[in-house]
């Protein structure tokens, strides 16, 4: 057995695991990062970049079947899943190594294993060589989500499966039941349906992406059902049959008339339904902790837990659950385990799906601002009135900035368009820095481009929107 003492213990190097070690270890501190899988976590590995991966490619398929609009001939176009799988585990190997390096450029001690906390100033990492203790003056949690399960349908990896099985892309359904709507029920609608599968949707809320905003969700709803995904909105899947290793059928009824029961069968399911802490193996009640109902860790401002030297940060703290924000506080608890007075500031924290289009949001929605009070002033504009949109065919969406109607002031702002995710940003720091949607407008954007958007709803919201006939 190895033993190793250190300022900071981090179990997880995933976005937030891995930024809180480098930004750590910035800090001076002696840091220790511990793996269970492999460097990088859920994202790098099973999540954000192996999905955008698969999304590109889609978009690409798309763009290719679409270019005679533009003169470009192609033919005798065929789509190769091996060659998609080898492609997107180079670029997972890139990203992983990758971690690894920053993690030890930095100096951070770098331990694979399984960690169990023995008290609040000790671990142990048991790895195949055997086990490892660690002191530890600070410790941070780091250790992510896993996937939901329903109890009527068990995961087999093949016919049933989560978004981290999906990822292997073992083969393309003909036709695939997915089931929640959330981003990862979302995206892999759009994923599956690009190559050729025949795509149902379940979400038991009233319309798909059911935490964002409404009129977006709405939207992106109809152009998939453009595509030909099938919606199927406030509807319950009750129970499944597995017949062998070839199908399985779902019966699912809507929630205002549960009689009324239809069934569905298919040659695999995606199961969305939702994320839970992980933090099996941890023993975190010999550390004096303890997770709620769904396995989230609580934590403060400072993502500070109720043991005053052991933070929790990510996914597995709860809340939003997306790779940036646990960045942001790996970096909050990195300073704060140093002295520093940083806190966790979630107002301005941005939001982005990567369907076709992509959606993305910061702020409020109009009902949560509604509840909070707030008069709202809103500026909206559609893609089809704009140039580079026009020009490039990409005109489904729009932008809509919320702002207070009394101070002027940005509070929300949401996005349905191509790219959204990249220039939600903007908006970002305008409701970082407390900017009015007259500072928006009275920004110049380059001409052409997709962000000018932003610009005219900004001066929309101020009712002087210049590229709209509107009278207010």
């Amino acid at each position: 057995m190895a033993e190793y003492s250190c300022d900071t213990l981090v179990i997880g190097s995933g976005p937030g695991g891995y930024v809180a070690a480098i930004r750590a270890a910035q800090l001076g501190q002696q840091v220790i990062c511990t793996e269970k899988e492999s460097w990088g976590g859920v994202c790098l590995n099973w999540g954000c970049i192996p999905t955008k991966a698969l999304l590109y490619a889609s978009t690409l398929l798309h763009e290719i079947k679409t270019a005679a609009d533009y003169g470009i001939k192609v033919s005798g176009v065929s789509f190769d899943l091996a060659t998609l799988r080898s492609k997107k585990e180079s670029i997972v190997t890139q990203m992983t190594r990758g971690v690894e390096a920053l993690l030890k450029g930095n100096r951070a001690i770098t331990l694979k294993g399984t960690v169990s906390f023995l008290n609040a100033g000790q671990a142990e990492v048991k790895s195949s060589t055997g086990t490892d203790l660690i002191r530890f003056k600070n410790a941070i949690v780091a250790t992510g989500t896993e996937p939901s399960r329903l109890p009527f349908l068990p995961v087999d990896g093949n016919l049933v499966f989560t978004s981290k099985e999906a990822l292997e892309l073992r083969r393309t359904p003909k036709k695939i039941a997915i089931l929640g709507a959330g981003a990862i029920g979302a995206e892999f609608a759009d994923i599956y349906r690009a190559f050729g599968s025949e795509v149902h949707l379940y979400e038991m809320m009233d319309e798909i992406l059911p935490s964002l905003d409404k009129e977006a969700a709405k939207l992106l709803h109809q152009l998939f059902e453009k595509k030909g995904i099938k919606v199927y909105t406030a509807t319950k899947v009750t129970d499944a049959a597995v017949k062998g290793k070839e199908s399985v059928t779902l019966n699912f009824a809507p929630l205002n008339n549960p009689t009324q029961v239809s069934s569905l069968t298919v040659d695999a399911v995606l199961v969305a339904v939702g994320l839970k802490g992980y933090t099996e193996g941890l023993q975190l009640q010999k550390a004096g902790l303890s997770v709620d109902q769904r396995g989230f860790i609580k934590a403060d401002q400072q993502m500070r837990t109720s043991v005053a030297n052991i933070f929790a940060i990510g996914d597995v703290a709860g809340g939003k659950l997306l790779a940036h924000k646990a960045s942001h506080e790996g970096i909050v608890a990195a300073e704060a385990v140093a002295g520093k007075k940083s806190v966790m500031h979630y107002r301005a924290v941005p939001y982005a799906v990567f369907t076709d289009p992509e959606v993305a949001g910061v702020g409020l929605t109009e009902e949560e601002a509604a509840a909070e009070g707030i008069t709202l002033r809103i500026g909206k504009f559609p893609f089809r009135a704009l140039g580079k949109a026009i020009g490039v065919s990409k005109t489904d969406g729009f932008v809509k900035i919320l702002t207070d109607s009394d101070s002027g002031e940005v509070v929300g702002a949401h996005i349905v368009g191509s790219h959204a995710g990249d220039y939600i940003a903007e908006l970002t720091l305008a409701l970082e820095m407390n900017a009015t949607a007259e500072d928006i407008a009275a920004t110049i954007h380059v001409h052409p481009t997709m962000p000018e958007a932003v610009m005219e709803a900004a001066l929309d919201a101020e009712r002087r929107v210049i590229h709209l006939v509107k009278k207010y």
